[in-house]
């Protein structure tokens, strides 16, 4: 669904449902743009100001944990909000195995799965800190689901939220931000900038074929009617095929960058 991977909303609405531990020291009241169940990761929406279930392409904007009505210690913001939001304490989260089992003191960030936790990798935003291990007896719920041909699993375990910026994230990408955001919401997954540069050389050079075939037809043409203005149809006719090759290099080169991008 979108540019993310997403588990059933109905298995995540199941685990959320189970009894849940919930101690969170500070919490706000936002409004939501989508289904969001206590467990979940989210963010705020730049434009709106709503929160939705946390992505791996947005984690820039993730605030906290969603968590029950009356699990917060402290609360603040508008009464008439619908998700409360955990930004500290203690709080039962989704997370998943996608990126690795999850031990007990592992600093977790949001996974390829939208409002999922997971261990923490590269991501620029740490949720918290794991208080157990994941897959475990001790989680309160897990539930299996199938992810590129492989089988993980998603349940709730307990966090000691500390949401915040991941200093040691390298963040040395000579690719724009817009360019990545583009990239990751078109395969749906975070792309490594590698497969975007070779990607975006193999578009350009196909555009500078492109180019170059018209550049050179147009001479041609333009140069072969000032000869002889008599044989301008014939000229045009014979533009044709050049026309046809332009759009198969252009196919190419568009369908061989996609291909880069979507199996990293």
């Amino acid at each position: 669904m979108g540019f993310v991977r997403l588990v059933s909303v109905c298995v995540i609405a199941a685990l959320a449902s189970v009894v849940t531990t919930y101690a969170a020291e500070v919490s706000e009241r936002l409004r939501s743009s989508e289904q969001v169940v206590s467990g979940m990761v989210v963010s705020r929406a730049e434009e709106d100001g709503f929160v939705k279930p946390a992505s791996i392409t947005k984690n820039e904007a993730i605030v906290g944990v969603a968590i029950p009505e009356d699990a917060a210690t402290v609360s603040v913001g508008r009464d008439e909000s619908d998700v409360v939001v955990a930004t500290s304490g203690i709080a039962s989260v989704l997370v998943s195995n996608v990126s690795g089992e999850i031990k007990k003191g592992d600093q977790l960030g949001i996974s390829e799965i939208v409002g999922v936790a997971g261990r923490l990798e590269n991501q620029a935003i740490i949720i918290g800190e794991a208080l157990q291990d994941f897959p475990s007896s001790a989680a309160a719920a897990v539930e299996e689901f199938e992810l590129d041909g492989k089988t993980y699993t998603v349940g709730l375990i307990e966090v000691q939220l500390n949401v915040r910026g991941n200093t040691n994230a390298q963040d040395i990408s000579p690719i724009p931000g817009f360019l990545q955001e583009f990239s990751n919401n078109l395969v749906g997954k975070q792309v490594s900038p590698i497969r975007i540069t070779v990607a975006l050389i193999l578009l350009i050079t196909s555009f500078i074929i492109d180019g170059t075939l018209l550049f050179a037809t147009v001479r041609s043409t333009i140069t072969s009617i000032g000869r002889n203005p008599l044989s301008k149809h014939a000229v045009f006719r014979s533009l044709t095929p050049i026309i046809f090759i332009v759009l198969g290099v252009t196919a190419v080169g568009l369908g061989a960058s996609y291909l880069i991008l979507a199996t990293g």
